[in-house]
């Protein structure tokens, strides 16, 4: 053993204690966890302990002996903190490692008074250390197995060869066959043999370790995907991932139903090329509420890959990580906007004519007589009462009734201009309210004039009905309004009375209600 000089394989060993754990570090930059330090932090102890075994002769025997030492199971500790850790097991508590590390010192201490007890030191030393790293190897065997990693199997075989090694040791110093020297590292084979299986040993345990952590994370994106694709693909609504211009990254099996489009199809689009109602700026525009919010929910309408609209409700949240993307879920509420406008046709709208009702007048004139009196412009009232309706539904039936009344408020509706609001009030009646007309009185009496003879002469066509001809006229009572002086219950009876005015004079005419000057001939 001439050409093997001990301490500067263990001084070689030691350095390589604090390069390995600190290469480990840095390759699992992206990974530290409580395991991953103690890890790493142990091995710089380790070398620190082999470095001072190293110099025996050359610093204090304290510190090659109580502190090297100490360090040493400090490194072995830490292992085992850091397996257990990755097994999901209750660490050991600290503070019954620093009371076991306290004894080993202790014992130490006591055995090494003596100097002739030198070889019974090396014994109890490496007793310790065989026990603790054949537990290790056991941790890291359970490991393997348990997680299903290789890694993990190589740093057991790699423990278990370690362990073999100090109980060799054991062995050569309990035979004699070694003998420590009280002021060196002393040489013999049983060193040799330990930094020669050391090295190799001390490289796999690193490089299995570096390889479990990646296996791991592997293992665990893909765990993460399949609980992703889980999630996204058992939800009923839309859900699609996109980035910061609003490009689709991912999407669901909902989502693609819900639009037509096939995910290839949609990774190479963006939200504004199925938004019905928006375009690039309006979906830059919603990205900025939701990057400035973090969340935002509003409606929208998408056109599908077959050209049907979608009623949705869109509620997206912004994840700033990385490049920055939006998780985007879709609710289709077509239904539900579809059950919202019956109920407003049930609330504002006459089932049989689909015109407005008494209801939507009433608002509708009240906020007409707001802007009459703010612009300074006339409006009017006609009540409008059929002819002779009684007779043809007592006579021919309530369903030539229906007819009749459908294609009245067709011949109003083509009278009147689109600013107009034609409803039926109920039974034969009528209301149309005229608004923006002249500010002049008289100038305004003609505009309503000429729409309600223009509504009588449309009303006095033939109607045909289901195979039978019928002819029928209609009573027009007028009124004007500016917005002040009269309430909306005062122009409806104005109105009324007016039409009354018209049916006392034959029927089939209009009459303004104005007590102060006749209607214009």
């Amino acid at each position: 053993m001439t050409l093997f000089h001990t301490p500067t394989a263990f001084l070689i060993l030691g350095l390589l204690y604090f390069i390995l754990p600190t290469i480990t570090w840095f390759v699992l930059a992206g990974h530290r966890s409580l395991a991953i330090k103690l890890w790493c932090g142990s091995g710089i102890l380790m070398g620190l302990g082999v470095l001072l075994i190293a110099l025996r002769g050359h610093v204090p025997a304290w510190a090659t002996f109580p502190l090297a030492n100490l360090l040493v199971f400090a490194y072995l500790m830490m292992r085992i903190q850091s397996l257990r850790l990755d097994l999901a097991v209750v660490p050991w508590r600290w503070e019954w490692i620093a009371a076991a590390a306290l004894l080993f010192v202790l014992v130490l201490e006591s055995i090494r008074l003596d100097l002739k007890n030198l070889g019974l030191v090396v014994i109890y030393n490496h007793s310790i250390y065989t026990a603790l790293v054949y537990y290790s190897s056991t941790l890291a065997w359970r490991l393997g197995c348990h997680k299903q990693s290789h890694s993990a199997l190589w740093i057991a075989w790699a423990y278990r060869l370690m362990a073999g090694v100090a109980l060799l040791n054991v062995i050569a110093f309990s035979l004699g066959w070694a003998a420590p020297l009280p002021d060196v590292l002393d040489s013999n084979p049983a060193r040799f043999v330990m930094v020669i299986l050391g090295l190799p040993s001390m490289v796999i345990t690193h490089i299995a370790y570096v390889g479990f952590i990646l296996e791991r994370t592997h293992r665990k994106t893909i765990e993460a995907e399949k609980q992703y694709r889980a999630i996204i693909e058992t939800t009923l609504d839309g859900f699609c991932i996109c980035d910061m211009k609003g490009g689709f990254i991912d999407a669901n099996k909902a989502y693609c139903n819900m639009t037509g489009y096939g995910l290839d199809e949609l990774l190479t689009m963006r939200l504004s090329d199925i938004k019905f109602d928006g375009n690039a700026l309006d979906t830059q525009s919603r990205i900025q509420q939701t990057i400035q919010m973090g969340f935002n929910r509003f409606e929208s309408r998408y056109q599908c890959k077959n050209g049907r609209l979608l009623e949705v409700e869109i509620s997206t949240t912004f994840q700033p990580a990385g490049a920055g993307q939006f998780l985007v879920f879709t609710h289709d509420i077509t239904k539900r906007k579809r059950a919202e406008e019956e109920i407003k046709q049930l609330a504002f709208y006459d089932p049989l004519t689909q015109l407005p009702n008494r209801r939507l007048l009433l608002d509708r004139l009240q906020q007409a007589m707001v802007n009459s009196e703010r612009d300074k412009t006339q409006g009017a009232l006609l009540f409008i009462d059929l002819d002779n309706f009684k007779t043809l539904n007592d006579t021919l039936g309530h369903d030539k009734g229906d007819l009749l009344l459908q294609q009245v408020a067709s011949r109003i509706t083509a009278g009147i201009r689109e600013s107009d609001t034609v409803a039926r009030f109920g039974g034969d009646e009528f209301v149309v309210m005229l608004t923006g007309l002249a500010g002049d009185i008289e100038e305004a009496t003609a505009q309503a004039q000429k729409i309600g003879c223009k509504i009588i002469d449309n009303l006095n066509q033939t109607y045909s009905m289901a195979g039978y001809e019928h002819y029928c006229s209609a009573s027009i009572g007028i009124t004007l309004f500016d917005g002040h002086g009269s309430s909306i219950n005062d122009l409806l009876k104005m109105a009324d009375i007016a039409m009354y005015q018209a049916k006392a004079e034959g029927r089939n005419t209009l009459r303004f209600f104005d007590t102060h000057r006749p209607p214009p001939s």
